[in-house]
């Protein structure tokens, strides 16, 4: 008996809960503040820097090579790194970006491989030493215009995006400051992407 005295004293004193008329209204939230633009940091990399390392890259190597291969002295060394070079020099400004296998390498090496395929087949339709007749066929002329067409569409490539990649580097590793509010406060947050 003393529980349902209880429980009727309870549901008797309860009332609906309002609010009050003398009561003033809830001050409204401040306006979000602007959001800040990304700080620049020390990891930044510059667009111009990859773009003249990628210029430098395959200028560097093509003077090195057509210098040796037009020199009366023996520059076997000097055409072979120039040669070497014209392969990645286009490539640094990727590389600076922290691109190490850029399309441009890619469509390089695709060149080479098709350039080389067209040698292989010219030698076995016509070999060097042999008094045989030649059958030519036209696909290593096919093979080797291929290959030189890929590898200066790969050098242009990777001297074009490189200013890109610069820029996607520094979208990916940089910090902001975002305004955060919330129901009781407001400040800043510290937002970046690694």
């Amino acid at each position: 008996m003393k529980a349902a005295a209880f429980v009727a004293v309870v549901l008797l004193s309860a009332k609906v809960a309002s609010a009050q008329p003398g009561m003033t209204e809830p001050a409204p939230l401040p306006p979000a503040p602007a959001p800040v633009a990304p700080q620049a940091s020390e990891d930044q990399l510059s667009e111009n820097t990859a773009l003249a390392l990628s210029i430098g890259g395959t200028v560097v190597p093509w003077v090195m090579f057509l210098a040796a291969a037009n020199s009366d002295s023996d520059g076997d060394t000097l055409a072979t790194v120039g040669a070497i070079g014209t392969m990645f020099g286009p490539s640094l400004g990727h590389w600076y970006a922290h691109d190490i296998l850029s399309r441009g390498l890619g469509l390089r090496a695709l060149g080479v491989g098709a350039a080389f395929t067209g040698a292989m087949v010219a030698l076995t339709e016509c070999p060097l030493f042999s008094e045989e007749e030649c059958h030519e066929s036209a696909a290593p002329a096919v093979l080797l215009i291929a290959g030189a067409g890929l590898y200066i569409a790969g050098t242009i490539d990777d001297i074009a995006t490189a200013p890109g990649e610069a820029r996607q580097y520094n979208r990916d590793h940089s910090l902001a400051l975002v305004p955060t509010v919330t129901g009781h406060s407001g400040g800043l947050t510290v937002v970046g992407s690694f």
